[in-house]
């Protein structure tokens, strides 16, 4: 199951600008949009955030392998690499793989076009690629009659899951 839900770590940005992930907010907490005490950690928004902000340009995004070349060229340059998987994008948010010891974080402009790339019809190519177990199955299922989380979605959860700031904008 994923740490992430619907509604759980995405809220709109009170100071404008797009949707924030604030990783702060303890897993399974009810989301309050209008009166969220403030992060713990410095957010990326936050004069207190001195870190390194990566941005993730949206409109590159096309598809599922795409998103890692656009974000390991984000943080790496050219022919950078940021992971190729979920798992492989948590070990890189985790650090050693381009990004600095202090803190760090991420905005991905022009979010929604991604979002769009990295929607159900992207979820039920991945999950065709390899149907054969139950949930993986169910999964399939869900992505073709377009309930649950997309891809856009998975991606989010590993940024909340590991704690990274992230900024969609």
């Amino acid at each position: 199951m994923l740490a992430w839900q619907p509604g759980s770590t995405i809220r709109l940005d009170p100071r404008g600008g797009g949707f924030v992930v604030d990783p702060s907010r303890p897993e399974g907490s009810a989301p309050s949009f209008a009166s969220d005490p403030p992060p713990v950690r410095p957010h990326l928004d936050d004069s207190a955030f001195t870190g390194v902000v990566y941005t993730i340009e949206g409109l590159a995004v096309s598809g599922w392998e795409s998103f890692f070349t656009v974000i390991g060229e984000a943080v790496n340059g050219p022919g950078g690499y940021f992971g190729r998987s979920l798992d492989g994008l948590a070990d890189c948010l985790n650090g050693g793989f381009g990004t600095p010891e202090q803190q760090f974080a991420f905005e991905w402009m022009r979010s929604a076009a991604s979002r769009r790339q990295l929607g159900y019809a992207e979820a039920v190519r991945l999950l065709n690629r390899q149907p054969t177990s139950r949930e993986r199955r169910a999964r399939l299922l869900d992505a073709e009659w377009m309930r649950g989380p997309t891809p856009f979605d998975w991606i989010v959860s590993v940024f909340d899951s590991e704690k990274v700031p992230l900024r969609l904008s």
